[in-house]
């Protein structure tokens, strides 16, 4: 799964307040490290937002590690986010491969019960995803989605000449 970035409130450490939570999952070959930029914002909107550098993320398994790690850092009294973090508050979001990760974890891991939204930002097709072996069911999803997409038949090109 490799590393686990964590974006943060500025005010995290000193505060007494807890943080809603974003989980971050990444597409192929463009690991969380690669969203600095994202992760600050988030974090100045007062977010906690996590990820990894998990290539394969589509099973939302590794997903479902980074959240179980957070989880068990706001139970941890030497930890930085020692009850920081909002358990009631948890959303979820991915592209591509990442996008089917949203889904399976929701749906199939040990923690998908703690989100309460999710973005799922063009998601592999579903019938190229039934090819590549990274099946998921959006349709058993029951927390609110936004879901961005688009078809190539949305945009046809233009005939050769």
């Amino acid at each position: 799964m490799g590393n686990i970035n964590v974006y943060y409130p500025k005010e995290l450490t000193e505060s007494a307040k807890s943080y809603p939570v974003v989980v971050m999952v990444n597409g192929t070959g463009v690991y969380s490290s690669k969203y600095p930029a994202l992760f600050k914002h988030l974090a100045s909107w007062g977010f906690i937002v996590i990820g990894n550098e998990d290539p394969s993320t589509c099973s939302g398994s590794s997903a479902d590690t980074t959240l179980a790690w957070l989880l068990n850092e706001n139970e941890n009294p030497d930890s930085r986010f020692y009850q920081k973090f909002d358990e009631e508050h948890i959303g979820f979001s991915g592209h591509s491969q990442g996008g089917v990760g949203v889904f399976n974890a929701i749906n199939e891991q040990p923690h998908g019960s703690l989100y309460t939204c999710a973005v799922s930002l063009s998601p592999t097709q579903l019938d190229l995803a039934e090819a590549l072996n990274m099946h998921y069911e959006p349709d058993k999803t029951n927390i609110p989605v936004f879901l961005l997409a688009a078809s190539v038949s949305a945009f046809p090109l233009p005939a050769p000449s």
